[in-house]
């Protein structure tokens, strides 16, 4: 029961902090991107890579990547429906071979219907999720933020600093 008032307070905290909201956006698209795509040797530090190109936050990252991986997998029937589709198109037979004597873009997997799907979902995906959750912090910031401070809950979950005391994190 602690940890999820410790949640909300880390949750709060992210989305009331000084960050912008273009940082928290692409901090939070790139972590959606992270977490569908299985894990990959080239494709996944190329997007922390990108995360620091953009100046991204590391920590909503962090925080948020394990709990989208949590719940991507059950996206994964879906998705392997466009990968499979994507791979299994006529026309593109021989363009998918000539990628598969590229040496090292075989240890991406784009052979693969689930990465492959994972791949066409993230780059479809990322531009409109970008926006969307700009859209959502910007409507947060603007019309809850305000409101959430002025409540007794926010004025409760500040004051829960004796719980980090009890933790031992103090």
């Amino acid at each position: 029961m602690i940890t999820i008032f410790l949640f909300i307070k880390k949750c709060l905290g992210y989305l009331n902090s000084n960050e912008s909201i273009e940082n928290i956006s692409y901090s939070l698209t790139i972590a959606f991107v992270f977490a569908l795509i299985p894990f990959n040797i080239i494709i996944h530090p190329l997007l922390v890579i990108f995360l620091v190109a953009l100046n991204g936050n590391a920590l909503i990252f962090l925080f948020i990547t394990p709990i989208l991986s949590i719940i991507t997998p059950n996206v994964y029937q879906e998705v392997h429906l466009v990968g499979d589709l994507i791979l299994s198109q006529p026309s593109a037979q021989p363009f998918f071979y000539k990628l598969a004597t590229v040496p090292l873009l075989g240890f991406s997997s784009w052979n693969n219907t689930v990465t492959m799907g994972a791949y066409a979902v993230s780059l479809i995906s990322c531009v409109p999720l970008y926006f969307f959750y700009f859209f959502l912090l910007t409507l947060y910031r603007r019309h809850v933020l305000s409101k959430l401070k002025n409540s007794r809950m926010f004025k409760w979950t500040k004051s829960l600093s004796w719980m980090t005391y009890f933790l031992g994190k103090k």
